[in-house]
């Protein structure tokens, strides 16, 4: 037998070694994936088409809201109250629940409601440690908003509304 001959012979008997301890490294990952793949399949889950209520179906309103200095500007929470956006809607929804004990909707309660909560918000956003440093010094009154945004034949409708008012140590009502 010549020299090529066995080079081949031995390269041929290489590659199915090779080719076997891939398998032998693949077969447990893919058997993992298709384990996966039916449990998945099992419990309904598509993502991301999901059947879970809350992933399923999109709700035609939703709201959100922000502080604004007096001339509606919107003002940066994180440098001068030390908070993010979504604390303060969180804020904002806990001061509502607490005034609201039936459960109405955010969109159908009465504005005087609301504008309690909103007072209520802005105080407690204006005793946190990074708002005495800074945006009680800054501005002389905050507001907060709320932009209502709904879909409407297809259209998306945002509508803003003043909650209320804050001017140093004094409440405003909104209009």
């Amino acid at each position: 037998m010549s020299l090529l001959s066995k080079t081949i012979r031995f390269a041929g008997k290489g590659a199915i070694y090779l080719g076997l301890l891939v398998l032998i490294y693949l077969i447990p990952a893919l058997t993992i994936l298709w384990l996966f793949t039916l449990l998945n399949l099992l419990i309904r889950e598509s993502f991301p088409f999901s059947h879970f209520p809350m992933y399923s179906k999109f709700s035609d309103f939703t709201y959100y809201v922000f502080i604004a200095d007096e001339f509606g500007e919107p003002i940066p929470l994180k440098e001068n109250f030390g908070i993010r956006t979504t604390f303060l809607k969180k804020i904002y929804i806990t001061e509502v629940r607490a005034l609201n004990p039936k459960g109405i909707a955010t969109r159908k309660l009465p504005q005087a409601l609301l504008n309690e909560a909103g007072i209520r918000l802005l105080e407690r956003v204006r005793s946190f440690p990074a708002a005495r440093r800074v945006a009680n010094h800054k501005f002389e009154r905050i507001r907060l908003y709320q932009v209502n945004v709904t879909l409407e034949k297809g259209l998306i409708r945002r509508e803003k509304c003043l909650i209320a008012e804050v001017r140093q140590n004094e409440y405003l009502a909104a209009g």
